[in-house]
């Protein structure tokens, strides 16, 4: 009775130390990937694709944890195979030596195995991540697979994925199967021919046959399941080589980090014959930019599709470098060392309104999640968004749904605009802010950038002309190039102009 309890303890702290080990590896692994991703430079990040990051961290790493137990008892069978031949030699060296060399014998006869378990692990590898692109795509574009009647198509390609993952899955599980089968097979034929040879050809006496036949008992299970781990580990290495492969790539593109106690000035960007041209492309984006951002002052950028205003709008928040020429704050070089410094004092609000599924306080508190009550609904008032939320169920607490999905497009927007502004930013990005809603919550949004006029500096991007009539400045950008600036009413009345050339501008 003690020994058994002796062993079941000490096996179930063993148990215990495996699962924790298995775990952690795990959790570091996630950790890392995760990190590297969130630190990458933003031009390198545009770059991923946003499904295979979530293969790797949900189920190519997991993959890892439970088949790095096979290092475990790989380590843990070694032990005990050096501990049995160390006694096998001292008992029977003959025996030993010729149960080891037909072990190794019938191990290196495994190698070509090696190779196949090794290329279903890349394949299944590729078939994961195309499964969780199709999954990812498909949520994505839901309201358009709906609008389409596209369900079965959806259905149809996910069913087929699947299908061809289970089927390389069990390829793989079908070749450790047939590796098992066959090192049994191999290791009886061996072990029958050298009991033949010893009986019929080398007459040995039958006290050291048995001792022959108790040293392969002992030793070519233990060699045959060495093998069966080598060839799981074999199938691991893809999966290992790829997440390694995914966090290198992550890490050699990590964004400049601010030195501990640099601060950015408060001021407003100043570009000067700027260029960008984004890797991969041989075309710039922008080209020969040079223009002022009036401090505490509305400045627009306007102009065709494609002419690189976001580009700009992402120069001047500091997550790009330009190729050429040189932004400055206040006359301050917004470089490698200021770049993350000056983003403390920016604010963003894309032109679609990204909402979590969580509480309106919640995502508002996102970016500032030490701010009181107070503050919250001084940035929804400042929103015009204060009344909105009043009149939701729960008021702050109401939950909002998948991407904000409760909420109309000109609510979503005003929340993502009072988040921006909790931040208290002394410059403001609107990228396309008001560019998919109706002119009543372009009105409201409008209305809430007119009474933040002159409390801070704000970048308007914009395709509907009428929202930037009250600018205090407009750039008009086409090709990368800026080719007007001015004020709207000068812009509109300047013959062969961009500008007083809209269809827009001539209705209005």
């Amino acid at each position: 009775m003690a020994i058994i309890a002796t062993h079941s303890v000490v096996g179930g702290g063993r148990d215990t130390a495996v699962i924790g080990l298995n775990l952690r590896i795990v959790r570091t692994l996630q950790q890392r990937i995760f990190r590297a991703g969130t630190v990458m430079d933003w031009a390198a990040f545009q770059r991923e694709r946003g499904s295979d990051v979530v293969a790797v961290i949900t189920t190519t790493i997991n993959r890892i944890g439970q088949d790095s137990m096979a290092l475990v008892q790989m380590a843990a069978l070694l032990l005990m195979v050096l501990v049995q031949a160390g006694v096998a030699f001292a008992v029977a060296p003959l025996a030993a030596a010729v149960a080891l060399g037909a072990g190794l014998l019938l191990f290196l006869v495994q190698m070509p195995r090696l190779r196949r378990s090794r290329q279903h692990g890349r394949a299944l590898n590729t078939r994961t991540r195309r499964l969780y692109a199709i999954v990812t795509e498909h949520l994505a574009s839901m309201k358009l697979t709906k609008a389409h009647n596209a369900e079965a198509a959806a259905l149809d390609a996910f069913a087929a994925e699947l299908e061809r993952s289970r089927l390389t899955s069990m390829e793989l599980q079908r070749e450790r199967v047939r590796a098992r089968i066959g090192f049994r097979i191999a290791a009886a034929v061996v072990l029958a021919g050298l009991i033949w040879l010893a009986v019929s050809v080398f007459a040995v006496a039958g006290s050291t046959l048995l001792v022959l036949l108790a040293v392969f008992a002992r030793l070519l299970p233990s060699v045959g399941e060495m093998a069966n781990l080598t060839r799981q580990v074999a199938g691991l290495l893809p999966a290992w080589a790829e997440v390694e492969t995914m966090r290198h790539r992550f890490e050699a593109a990590a964004g400049p980090a601010a030195p501990p106690g640099v601060v950015a000035p408060q001021g407003s960007p100043c570009f000067t014959d700027v260029a960008f041209t984004w890797p991969g492309r041989n075309l710039p984006a922008l080209q020969g930019v040079s223009l002022t951002i009036a401090r505490n002052r509305t400045t627009a950028l306007i102009g065709p599709s494609g002419a690189g205003k976001s580009t700009l709008a992402d120069l001047a928040l500091g997550l790009l470098t330009p190729s050429a020429g040189a932004i400055t704050i206040d006359g301050v070089p917004l470089d490698e060392t200021m770049r993350v410094a000056w983003r403390d004092h920016a604010a963003y609000v894309p032109q679609e309104a990204f909402l979590f599924h969580d509480s309106v306080r919640a995502n508002l508190a996102w970016t500032c999640p030490h701010a009181d009550e107070p503050a919250l609904w001084q940035a929804l008032e400042s929103a015009a968004a204060a009344d909105m939320v009043r009149r939701l169920p729960d008021g702050l607490d109401t939950q909002l749904g998948d991407r904000g999905v409760q909420l109309s497009g000109g609510e979503r927007q005003r929340l993502a605009l009072a988040r921006a502004l909790l931040r208290q930013p002394s410059f403001l990005v609107l990228d396309e802010a008001t560019s998919h809603l109706d002119r009543g919550h372009e009105r409201l949004i409008q209305d809430a950038l007119d009474q933040l006029h002159g409390r801070l500096t704000i970048l308007v991007i914009a395709h509907r002309l009428a929202t930037v009539r009250n600018a205090d400045h407009i750039a008009v950008l086409d090709h990368g190039r800026i080719i007007e600036t001015g004020r709207w009413d000068e812009l509109a009345a300047r013959p062969g102009g961009w500008l007083a050339g809209s269809v827009e501008v001539a209705e209005l």
